[in-house]
């Protein structure tokens, strides 16, 4: 049985849907947004069960891929989840280098996926009036 998302995750799912195919921003980009801290917002990925939420485009500040599918840490690459995210992004076109990190071209900062949220949140306002 899955579990219903609390306020602060749809919050947190909202503006992940937002980064687009070929991008890339970090936990602490989307904390910015929700006003919250990174960490909370990579537990939030972490118990994520909606595929609609590119949870791949979230990777850390340094833009290394850092931990998908619940493996941080320790666990880092456990069952190729590391590996998964990699392939997906490279898929969408994002170029990851040799040492794991993603292109500075498609990495999105804080500030351009706050336009990005902001954009949508005044699409969602004035179609609702």
């Amino acid at each position: 049985m899955s579990r219903k998302s609390s306020a602060f995750e749809t919050r947190v799912y909202e503006a992940v849907r937002q980064i687009p195919s070929g991008m890339a921003t970090s936990y602490g980009a989307v904390a910015v947004v929700v006003g919250s801290s990174p960490r909370s917002v990579g537990s939030a990925m972490r118990r994520c069960q909606d595929r609609s939420v590119p949870c791949h485009r979230v990777i850390a500040a340094d833009r290394r891929l850092g931990g998908f599918g619940g493996c941080s840490g320790g666990q880092w690459n456990r069952g190729g989840a590391v590996d998964r995210k990699r392939k997906m992004l490279e898929a969408e076109g994002v170029e990851v280098g040799g040492d794991g990190r993603v292109s500075e071209a498609a990495f999105l900062d804080e500030v351009a996926l706050e336009k990005k949220t902001n954009k949508r949140r005044r699409r969602l306002v004035n179609n609702n009036d």
